[in-house]
């Protein structure tokens, strides 16, 4: 079961609208707090092929994976800790989304986003790449959830936020080094 997130109850109980510990940030955490348990040790159960019984009662060499996600925006904007007002698809930013596409890359004239590249930058932003070295989160420890620095005030993460990231939230993605599941790729079926 997912849990789900009340922003009004947040909100009444002091959680602020932007920043590090905001409702959104906060409810797409819980999100991906909830898949990294869910597939826990994925890696592992999908790595060789098994032979399996399918229902017509014929074994076959059977391999699991992920291949698409089924959502609308919303979701797809938690799927990939991102904002409504950037593309999933490429890296077209947000004060061009509005224009007509053009160019050669799937017409967008913007290269395609992929998970590793997110992750990638993500975690720079954590580790302060873009902020003059001030690291933003404390990637160390047990878990998933990473603790905002006591330097990563609301400004600061929110300028990295939208400068450097295109809008995504810096956080951990439960389906980053998911064997045969890229966010981004997925998002473009």
């Amino acid at each position: 079961m997912i849990p789900v997130f009340n922003k009004q109850m947040a909100v009444r109980a002091g959680r602020p609208e932007d920043g590090p510990n905001s409702c959104a940030r906060r409810k797409t955490g819980v999100l991906h707090q909830s898949y990294n348990a869910v597939l826990r040790g994925w890696d592992n159960l999908t790595s060789t092929v098994k032979r399996l019984q399918w229902a017509d009662g014929i074994w076959r060499f059977t391999q699991f994976f992920f291949r698409a996600v089924l959502s609308d925006q919303p979701e797809t904007d938690s799927f990939c800790c991102d904002t409504s007002q950037s593309c999933k698809i490429c890296k077209c930013p947000k004060v061009r989304l509005h224009l007509p596409p053009g160019g050669s890359m799937l017409s967008t004239g913007y290269p395609l986003k992929h998970g590793s590249e997110v992750q990638a930058e993500v975690y720079k932003a954590a580790d302060g790449v873009f902020s003059k070295g001030i690291p933003l989160f404390n990637r160390m420890g047990p878990g998933p959830v990473w603790r905002p620095t006591t330097q990563c005030s609301k400004a600061l993460y929110e300028r990295t936020r939208k400068d450097k990231l295109n809008g995504t939230h810096i956080m951990d993605n439960a389906f980053w080094n998911r064997s045969g599941f890229d966010v981004q790729t997925m998002v473009m079926l």
